[in-house]
């Protein structure tokens, strides 16, 4: 497990929100006596939290042989990394080779895996700022919960040039959520009409502090 500035307040500040079975889990990560403990809950209960954790490898498309009574005589497997943003990637392989210890597996970094992983946006920003004032008008009540994305991001490119981005989206129920990527995907008018109300506050509170 590596908290980073980003994980660290989301767990934190989940904790602050959440039921006390819930909170207390969250609250024993960074502690040295319960923390293998709640992680393990998480890894079995929640598999988000636990991607934010740690640097996640999950083989997703696996290819040999051409018939059912044919040895292969080689096969390949593609595994999907999800990297913390400080994995060590040519560590990472070296470790995979160790656990793998076989001279007849090689394992090699797709061209895909060479996006830049610099460090989470700050949380001490402007516009950080500016975001937690917006929710606390439009949303009073809400808490901010900084995330990391467990996917891709577009944020990365411009983190790499210095830039501090931070990735928003719509207000969506569980419902829309659960729809994310499926046929029926939408988002509902008012939820939209929130988030450009929310997006608009942010801005010009940046803007009018310039």
């Amino acid at each position: 497990m590596r908290l980073n500035e980003t994980t660290r307040a989301f767990f934190e500040r989940l904790a602050k929100i959440s039921p006390p079975d819930d909170a207390r889990i969250y609250a024993a990560l960074e502690d040295a006596k319960a923390s293998a403990g709640a992680q393990e809950t998480l890894r079995r209960t929640n598999i988000m939290y636990n991607s934010m954790l740690r640097t996640s490898v999950v083989p997703t498309i696996i290819k040999g042989g051409f018939r059912s009574n044919v040895i292969p005589g080689d096969a390949e497997a593609t595994l999907d990394v999800r990297a913390l943003p400080d994995e060590d990637m040519p560590a990472l392989i070296a470790a995979l080779n160790a656990l793998v210890a076989d001279p007849a597996v090689e394992i090699t970094r797709t061209s895909s895996g060479d996006r830049p992983a610099p460090s989470p946006s700050g949380l001490q920003t402007a516009l950080f700022s500016a975001l937690e004032s917006a929710q606390a008008k439009i949303f009073p009540g809400a808490v901010t919960l900084p995330v990391m994305l467990t996917g891709a991001t577009d944020s990365a490119p411009l983190r790499a040039k210095g830039v501090q981005a931070y990735g928003l989206g719509s207000v969506v129920s569980d419902r829309e959520r659960g729809a994310i990527h499926g046929n029926d995907e939408r988002l509902s008018v008012e939820g939209l009409g929130q988030f450009v109300q929310l997006i608009y506050a942010a801005a010009t509170e940046v803007a009018a502090a310039r």
